[in-house]
């Protein structure tokens, strides 16, 4: 996670484990419920 206290810009990354097996809209699906819950801390 990063802060710039002088621009208000935070940023933050998630992700999720890619294999043979994956499928892509879940693994899509996986990330943004993670940063969906980031975003909640935040708001």
């Amino acid at each position: 996670m990063m802060y710039n206290e002088a621009s208000g810009y935070l940023s933050y990354q998630v992700g999720s484990g890619i294999t043979h097996y994956s499928n892509a809209a879940a693994e899509w699906d996986e990330c943004m419920m993670k940063a969906e819950a980031i975003k909640k801390v935040f708001q």
